[in-house]
């Protein structure tokens, strides 16, 4: 199984839940991988009027600027005529493009299906274009793309954050990078929390530093949808210093404590049994139920546990591990 294919799978066996998420984000066309994908990168001009019949429509295009590869100074793309999922001429606005193509024979045709392929020229998206065509290894690669993180345009800044996971020798990212990647990260989930990429990113690199805004946005459940994948990079970022953190910030409410509880469960033992007593021994609730199977999955005497908290929580420990033997246990939202 490649490295790509693991992330692959990765991303998409989180959950259901980022189902939306994760289609749009894995099935779209990062320019980091068009620019290795197309035979041609050209910048060129329409009038956006198609020729052609009913069936086909025929757009006509004007070399501007060669980025990749060579076209004719004029040449034209064709798709089935109407607006369809998969096509990207329809509705063509004239005006100036960055054209990702692919050539057969004497015809050029789009890298890949869809708008990915045809995208407004503008001048700091040919510049990243240009940079991504110059890389000369994989860390010049993730150093461009990690500034293009704060890009002003929004294609190249979204298609950043998607690319990351994807990116060979990630781990090599030097320190000026990884801190690019934790702000991104710091932005993005103080904002709509949508680059999962990044989240991904940040376990590859076991990027600690991005605990500062990832382990908060977790247990106060700022992004509901976000939670299962939060529940799974938090033990992989950086387990121990995530387990060192959560007393001090601890929430409050009994949701949140649940949330911890789940969380430490996972986390290695030697730094969870602190907090995790602190929640069985402060508790009457779910969320000492919860720290008690944790203690127990994690190696504690079960009669020890019991002689910490009462009945009732313990009973609630005793069906806690009947789930868990079934593995049936989810995220706390």
């Amino acid at each position: 199984m490649t490295a790509n294919m693991r992330i692959l799978l990765t991303l998409a066996a989180t959950t259901l839940s980022l189902a939306p998420t994760l289609t749009g984000q894995a099935g779209a066309t990062s320019l980091t991988r068009l620019v290795q994908r197309a035979d041609v990168i050209v910048q060129a001009r329409t009038n956006g009027v198609p020729s052609g019949n009913a069936a086909v429509h025929v757009f006509r295009f004007q070399a501007e600027r060669s980025l990749k590869g060579l076209t004719d100074p004029t040449f034209q793309l064709s798709e089935p005529a109407g607006r369809c999922c998969g096509r990207a001429l329809a509705g063509l606005a004239p005006g100036s493009y960055v054209l990702f193509l692919n050539r057969d024979g004497g015809e050029y045709h789009l890298s890949v299906s869809g708008s990915r392929s045809v995208v407004a020229a503008d001048p700091t998206l040919t510049q990243h274009i240009v940079q991504l065509l110059s890389a000369a290894d994989p860390r010049g690669r993730i150093s461009i793309v990690a500034a293009a993180l704060k890009s002003t345009n929004r294609r190249v800044r979204e298609d950043a954050a998607l690319s990351l996971p994807f990116l060979p020798e990630l781990e090599t990212a030097n320190q000026t990078d990884q801190a690019r990647i934790a702000e991104a990260i710091s932005q993005d989930l103080k904002g709509a929390g949508t680059q999962v990429g990044l989240l991904v990113a940040a376990e590859r690199l076991a990027l600690t530093s991005a605990l500062d805004d990832v382990l908060p946005t977790y247990l106060e459940n700022l992004h509901p949808r976000l939670a299962p994948l939060l529940l799974r990079a938090i033990p992989r970022i950086d387990g121990v210093d995530a387990a060192r953190r959560i007393t001090a910030i601890m929430p409050a409410d009994p949701r949140g404590r649940l949330r911890a509880a789940t969380l430490l469960r996972d986390l290695p033992a030697l730094e969870a049994r602190t907090p995790l007593l602190e929640l069985l021994t402060t508790a009457t609730d779910s969320a000492a139920a919860h720290a008690g199977e944790a203690l127990i999955h994690q190696g504690a005497d079960p009669a020890w546990i019991e002689s910490q908290t009462v009945p009732f929580v313990m009973d609630s420990i005793r069906k806690l591990r009947i789930r868990a033997s079934s593995d049936t246990r989810g995220p706390i939202r």
